[in-house]
């Protein structure tokens, strides 16, 4: 936008006599024309000595620029994201073929959980158990209870053997078995 400012000169008439009024006419004049030059060169400030020292010039012209503010765009990143905590289980041993030891009770497949062969108990795991018992199966999938599923069963209170072939299955309840033929 611009603004245009016009300088307001100050005149007085002139009077008929030569002499004292024309010199108020001239000084009248100069006055104004050098309150005109201060506003507009200085802005209003200044001292009567900088004032005269300005030179009377046409009137000036004023522009005026509007500032815009500019638009920042601000990234804002987001926070990493938190931790994550993975628990890694050991890996399970490796088994080489069937067991030849059996220190746990349940359920063994001959030739699949346990190798075929002669095997020998020295007793219970567990002292505080009352009793030990063995079956040998000859579905080890079928019921551990049926009469016609089971070969031969035992309650040894101390050492047994028990021979066990390829597809049969051993219940063991409480006693430690280890192969040893």
């Amino acid at each position: 936008m611009t603004q245009q400012f016009t300088p307001i000169v100050a005149t007085t008439p002139a009077t008929k006599k030569k002499g004292k009024g024309r010199k108020f006419a001239v000084a009248g004049v100069l006055t104004a024309a050098v309150l005109t030059g201060v506003l507009i060169g200085k802005g209003g400030s200044g001292s009567t000595a900088d004032a005269a020292a300005a030179p009377v010039t046409a009137p000036e012209t004023v522009t005026f620029t509007k500032v815009v503010p500019t638009t920042v765009t601000k990234t804002v990143l987001a926070p990493p994201p938190a931790p994550v905590t993975v628990t890694v289980e050991p890996p399970k041993p490796v088994v080489v073929g069937p067991a030849e030891e059996i220190t746990k009770s349940g359920v063994y497949v001959v030739g699949t959980d346990i190798k075929a062969g002669k095997w020998k108990t020295d007793g219970k795991i567990s002292a505080g158990s009352y009793v030990g018992y063995f079956a040998i199966l000859a579905d080890p999938t079928g019921s551990t209870s049926d009469v016609d599923n089971i070969i031969t069963n035992d309650n040894p209170e101390g050492q047994a053997f028990a021979t066990l072939e390829d597809g049969q299955g051993l219940e063991n309840n409480n006693l430690h078995w280890v192969k040893v033929g």
